[in-house]
């Protein structure tokens, strides 16, 4: 979908987060395709920058981010409108 900045960012962001709990065979097949095709879009100094902001990431950062992209998508669902999506806790 042409967002692959973004997928850097999440998914550097989502590595920092992992402590020890590798991804599974799948998961790590999908991430590393992401990350494939992410280097090949952005060129290696991008793509090597888009993975240092990701590593910057809070989970409210990631939260907001996949928000944007989803609202952003062709007939994407108002999520603040869904009555049966909780809403994030205060921390």
């Amino acid at each position: 979908m042409g967002r692959h900045g973004e997928a850097v960012r999440i998914l550097a962001a989502a590595d920092g987060w992992r402590l020890t709990s590798p991804r599974t065979g799948a998961q790590q097949a999908e991430a590393d395709e992401v990350e494939r095709q992410a280097r090949e879009e952005l060129g290696p100094l991008l793509y090597e920058s888009e993975r240092a902001a990701g590593r910057r990431l809070a989970v409210d950062d990631v939260i907001e981010l996949l928000t944007r992209i989803t609202t952003e998508l062709p007939d994407a669902p108002d999520v603040a409108a869904a009555p049966d999506v909780p809403a994030a806790p205060a921390v």
